[in-house]
């Protein structure tokens, strides 16, 4: 037998073996052959091949829903803020409502281009009925986020994500960006990044549905092995056919 049809018998019975152990990463196979790569096992291990997969799926949503959980190093304080609302239409479209905690039922909408593209602030509590335009950028909107809420959505925190792997790809002090199951549904891609050269953290982790190929959550570590952000993406529904309704005030 030829070796090159030999390699192509063992790449093919390595498949199969894997699809038995790993089924759900027969979608990541498909997409590699579609995409007209050649299909190797180990093509399940790149975490490039797996970020191109995750651009690829996102690729394709137009607005979605979940809920959402934010972890952040603040200054010197960590603020936890879970179960947030969140809705995302493309282009510009944010909408947060908090459910529970100190901020409960206060309302955040950012829509660009509108309200002199400020976030439009509907506060809770004994000042429930007063509405406020702060900049989605500003040092108010900041004083508890890490983020602007532009940059709260899955898409912007992959991004960040994949450009400091895909910089630190030639550049020898980065540690080997690695993938790995962490359960039938979901792989953790791994990276670490040397300081003093302009990348966001010193350590981060990405988890991925493989069902979806799109992130559920990140954390991220600073120079000095800190905290520094956690982001959590649950019950998340991909495409819903949000409309402006959608992003006005709703209690």
């Amino acid at each position: 037998m030829p070796q090159d049809m030999a390699e192509e018998y063992e790449s093919i019975i390595m498949c199969y073996l894997y699809f038995k152990r790993y089924p759900s990463f027969a979608g990541l196979f498909l997409w590699v052959l579609l995409s007209g790569q050649p299909a190797h096992a180990r093509d399940v291990e790149d975490p490039y091949a797996i970020m191109e997969r995750v651009r690829y799926a996102m690729a394709s949503i137009s607005d979605y829903t979940c809920i959402f959980s934010k972890h952040e190093l603040v200054g010197d304080s960590v603020i936890r803020e879970d179960n947030i609302i969140l809705k995302v239409k493309r282009p510009g479209h944010f909408y947060m409502k908090w459910t529970e905690g100190p901020n409960k039922n206060r309302v955040a909408i950012y829509i660009e281009g509108q309200n002199n593209n400020n976030i439009k602030l509907h506060l809770n509590g004994l000042l429930g009925f007063l509405t406020v335009a702060i900049d989605p950028k500003g040092k108010k909107a900041l004083e508890e986020n890490r983020h602007a809420i532009t940059e709260a959505d899955i898409v912007s925190i992959f991004n960040r994500f994949a450009a400091n792997c895909n910089r630190g790809r030639t550049d020898p002090e980065c540690s080997t960006i690695t993938a790995a199951l962490t359960d039938p549904n979901t792989l953790e891609l791994k990276a670490g990044f040397p300081p003093g050269k302009g990348y966001y953290a010193h350590t981060a982790a990405m988890t991925v549905d493989i069902r979806s190929w799109v992130p559920v959550r990140i954390t991220c570590y600073g120079w000095n092995d800190e905290f520094l952000e956690e982001y959590r993406f649950e019950n998340i529904k991909i495409n819903p056919g949000l409309t402006g309704k959608d992003f006005e005030k709703n209690w």
